[in-house]
C-alpha cells in the first residue's frame, strides 16, 4: 500500500484510537472494536497529525467520540493553520476542547453529548465532513445545519462512502444534512486514483498522445 506520509498519517491515528491495521500489500485491512477501544485505552492519547491537516480535522471529531483526552498534534506547516472553528462546534456538544490561540496542539476530551449542530461551512469541508463521520457512529441519528455551504462535491463523496458503511444521510442543497437510517458496519472498499494527479495526464495525453493515452485506476463518478 502506498507510504505516503499523509496515509501515514492517518494510520498512525486510527492505530492510536485502538484499531488494528494489516498492510497486505495492496489491501489494507482495518478492525476496531468498540467495546475494546473503550476498555484499553489510556486517559490521555496523542493523535500525531504529521502534516496532514485532512487527519487532524477528521480525527478530532472521532476522538471526540471517546472519554479519553486526546492532544492533536502536527508538524512545520500544519502548526501555522487555524482549528478556532472547532471550539463553537464542539461547545454545542459538551466536547472539552483547548487550543494554542487558535493553532494545534489541540485538547479534546468528550464523550460527545448528541445534540443538532450547527457548522460554519465557509472554514473548512475537512472538518464537516470529519462531523459527518463521528456522527454515523452515534447511536442517536442527528442534525447538521452548515451555513456558507462550500465544497459541496466533497460532502457528496463523504455522503456516498458513508453509504457503503451502511449510514443513510440526507442532503437539502439549503446546507442541512441529516441522518436517517443504518449504523456503521465493515465494508470493503477500493480507493479509486486521484483525479488532480490523473488531469496532468490527460492533458498531455490530448496534446502529444497520436495514438491515444489510456489512464486507469479513476472513478469517473467521483
Amino acid at each position: 500500500f502506498p507510504s505516503h506520509d499523509k496515509i501515514l498519517a492517518a494510520l498512525s491515528c486510527a492505530k492510536a484510537l485502538g484499531a488494528e491495521v494489516k498492510d497486505f500489500a495492496n489491501v489494507l485491512m482495518i478492525q476496531g472494536n468498540p467495546r475494546e477501544i473503550l476498555r484499553k485505552l489510556p486517559e490521555k492519547v496523542r493523535l500525531d497529525c504529521e502534516e496532514s491537516g485532512l487527519t487532524a480535522r477528521i480525527f478530532s471529531s472521532i476522538a471526540a467520540l471517546y472519554s479519553s483526552a486526546f492532544e492533536v498534534t502536527g508538524r512545520n506547516s500544519l502548526n501555522a493553520r487555524p482549528f478556532d472553528s472547532f471550539k463553537e462546534v464542539f461547545n454545542q456538544l459538551g466536547v472539552e476542547f483547548s487550543d494554542n490561540k487558535s493553532l494545534l496542539p489541540l485538547t479534546i476530551k468528550g464523550p460527545m453529548v448528541p445534540a443538532d449542530v450547527t457548522v460554519d461551512g465557509s472554514v473548512s469541508s475537512q472538518f464537516r465532513s470529519g462531523l459527518l463521520i463521528a456522527f454515523s457512529a452515534l447511536p442517536e441519528r442527528r442534525k447538521t445545519v452548515v451555513k456558507q455551504l462550500s465544497s459541496v462535491p466533497y460532502a457528496m463523496l463523504t455522503l456516498d462512502n458513508l453509504k457503503r458503511f451502511g449510514v443513510q444521510w440526507t442532503y437539502d442543497n439549503e446546507g442541512v444534512f441529516e441522518r436517517v437510517s443504518g449504523t456503521l458496519r465493515a465494508t470493503r472498499i477500493t480507493v479509486p486514483g486521484d483525479w488532480s494527479s490523473a488531469a496532468t495526464l490527460l492533458v498531455g495525453g490530448s496534446l502529444c498522445a497520436a495514438e491515444g493515452l489510456e489512464v486507469s485506476g479513476i472513478n469517473m463518478n467521483s
